[in-house]
């Protein structure tokens, strides 16, 4: 009975001993993006994000031109302004 429990403290004083950042570290915290994503991320290249996992990932990373309201109008996000040709083919 001692012996596991000194056995759990161990192992509990090594995880959290290995837990602390790192001394000396250049990147702080407010410049590393977390995400966690159980089937993984193969890119973050948004030419490349073809599954949902990829595709959630960038929408955190990426803003695009353009995006839908609720009532599903085009609003703009970095585009400032568009032009439609009379045609419509056009933008």
């Amino acid at each position: 009975m001692i012996r596991t429990f000194l056995y759990l403290t161990a192992v509990a004083v090594l995880f959290l001993i290995s837990c602390k950042p790192e001394h000396g570290s250049s990147v702080s915290r407010d410049q590393v993006f977390y995400y966690n994503e159980a089937a993984g991320i193969t890119s973050l290249d948004p030419a490349f994000s073809r599954t949902f996992e990829n595709l959630w990932a960038v929408n955190q990373v990426f803003e695009g031109l353009v995006e839908l309201d609720e009532n599903l109008n085009v609003i703009p996000l970095i585009a400032k302004k568009w032009e439609i040709s009379p045609d419509g083919k056009t933008y």
